[in-house]
């Protein structure tokens, strides 16, 4: 310590020569900006051989290391150096100092005064950022106050605050205040705590979820389409892969006039698959994720093995009038999985104007079905009558006009002494 005291004033001697004084520091690059090659490689040399920069330099040495001293031995001295003009970075051992004296505020205050220079957005804002992560619960109301600056112009980093492994925070306390900033970053904090720290609680999968919706219907009340989209992707992805949220909670949260497909969701959750089908059928018109919604709720000898004739049911007796046709869904239904329809109950569903030609891939594989039975051929028969009944019908119907040079071939057989019914029979056309 003598000889840096005895250093400093020859130095700023020097300095003076020049009209450098150390009120001129700030303009100077900082000493912590140099490497140790760069300051190992100043020279050994008498003060007046050295340039400007060099001179500037070795004050800041001097004073730097005077203070750092001062602050292990004598921390005493610290107010009188302090006081004039100097040329030591005194800041980080400041800081260090604030810390240890539990002063946090004041530290805070200064790393936010010292970001004013920096240009680069880490450099600026993470010596803040690295603070915060390491104070604890205690100190709640601090890391919210001092990490709302650093969200006002970069929310990325900011959010780095809470996201870290040092120390744990209450998180319920840090998703409210982080939904006050936006709900964006607490949708975030969440999917982070869902996601990388496992939660698993029931209250954060229902917030999370809220959050989505409500995200969703004001980017569609603001006319935002590809945030509402993005909202709602989001949502029915969470609500169809995790079970921990409480589904008639949110299904009473969603609007009676969208997000169908999410009540559809919900519905199934909840057991109502019919209901679930009908918003597909219905209101969605989409026949694919009908199926496939069969597919993936449908388990063989369980509650859920009738899910493929309920979906065929929908189709063939429909609750609602619709200008769409739903026989075809149907047909195409019964086609893809016939194994999995109950034979008798399909055939009591299909309507009159279906032919067997349009359900033979299910005819047969009932016929090869170990349940089939005599009911199914009785079911069978009963439409194939129908079907034969209704060609006699439009046959019957029909009128031909008979005139002296045109022969009626029944009135003819009839004089010949034989049967007219035979007759017409042998002329219908062979049924199928």
């Amino acid at each position: 310590m003598r000889y840096l005291s005895e250093r400093r004033p020859k130095v700023s001697g020097a300095l003076e020569s020049l009209n450098i004084t150390a009120a001129r520091s700030h303009e100077m690059p900082f000493l912590s900006a140099a490497s140790i090659d760069d300051l190992f490689a100043l020279p050994n040399a008498p003060l007046s051989s050295l340039t400007p920069e060099e001179l500037v330099r070795f004050a800041q040495i001097v004073d730097t290391a005077l203070f750092k001293s001062y602050l292990l031995v004598r921390p005493g001295l610290l107010a009188p150096l302090c006081r004039v003009g100097n040329w030591c970075e005194k800041f980080s051992e400041l800081i260090y100092l604030y810390n240890g004296k539990k002063m946090h505020g004041k530290a805070l205050d200064l790393l936010k005064h010292l970001s004013e220079k920096e240009t680069d957005k880490r450099d600026k804002f993470m010596p803040t950022v690295n603070y915060l992560q390491r104070l604890g619960p205690e100190h709640l109301n601090l890391i919210f106050e001092h990490s709302r600056w650093v969200f006002e112009q970069d929310a990325d980093i900011a959010f780095e605050v809470f996201t870290s492994e040092e120390v744990e925070l209450p998180r319920n306390l840090v998703a409210d205040f982080l939904e006050k900033i936006d709900p964006a970053i607490c949708a975030r904090y969440v999917e982070f705590l869902v996601n990388e720290r496992g939660e698993e609680s029931a209250m954060f999968h229902n917030r999370l979820a809220e959050l989505y919706l409500t995200m969703s219907m004001s980017a569609k009340q603001q006319g935002d389409n590809d945030l509402r989209q993005t909202m709602k992707a989001k949502l029915l992805n969470f609500i169809d892969t995790t079970n921990h949220y409480e589904t008639d909670r949110l299904f009473g949260l969603l609007p009676s006039d969208d997000l169908f497909e999410a009540k559809a969701v919900l519905l199934g959750r909840l057991g109502r698959h019919d209901n679930a089908l009908e918003i597909y059928v219905y209101r969605l018109q989409d026949f694919q994720k009908a199926e496939e919604y069969c597919k993936r709720v449908y388990q063989p000898n369980s509650p859920t093995q009738n899910v493929f004739l309920t979906l065929l049911r929908i189709y063939l007796r429909p609750t609602i009038k619709l200008s769409v046709d739903l026989l075809a869904p149907a047909l195409d239904l019964i086609s893809r999985h016939s194994p999995r329809l109950d034979e008798i109950e399909t055939l009591r569903l299909l309507p009159p104007l279906v032919t067997a030609k349009d359900i033979r891939a299910f005819l047969v594989e009932a016929l090869r079905a170990p349940v089939f039975d005599r009911k199914v051929v009785k079911e069978v028969e009963k439409a194939r009558e129908e079907q034969v009944a209704r060609k006699l019908m439009y046959l019957q119907s029909k009128r031909v006009k008979v005139t002296d040079s045109r022969m009626c071939v029944i009135w003819f057989l009839e004089t010949l002494g034989m049967d007219a019914d035979v007759l017409l029979l042998w002329q219908m056309p062979a049924m199928s």
